[in-house]
């Protein structure tokens, strides 16, 4: 099996982390960009694309706010459709 995530196996094989999700307390327990991409999804599924954008247009200007909008919308519809569980998530508030 190739390893593409050199920090995901170690020498014999054996998984350093647990596939799937892992349980977190509180979401500022996370790393700050962590963190963020969890508020993004969160705001994505209960608010959808638009709000996204918008959240994302004051820090990085409206065109690459549209970019990163535009591929996160693409990753997650991947996740949603074509995943092999439902996405797991709280709502945004």
């Amino acid at each position: 099996m190739p390893r593409d995530f050199l920090d995901d196996t170690s020498a014999d094989g054996a998984r350093s982390t647990p596939l799937g999700g892992a349980p977190v307390g509180h979401i500022d327990d996370l790393p700050p960009l962590e963190a963020r991409a969890v508020r993004l999804l969160r705001l994505w599924c209960d608010v959808g694309p638009g709000a996204v954008e918008a959240r994302l247009a004051p820090d990085l200007d409206p065109g690459p706010a549209h970019a990163a909008t535009t591929a996160l919308h693409a990753l997650l519809r991947l996740c949603a459709h074509a995943g092999r569980r439902p996405l797991m998530r709280h709502a945004a508030d």
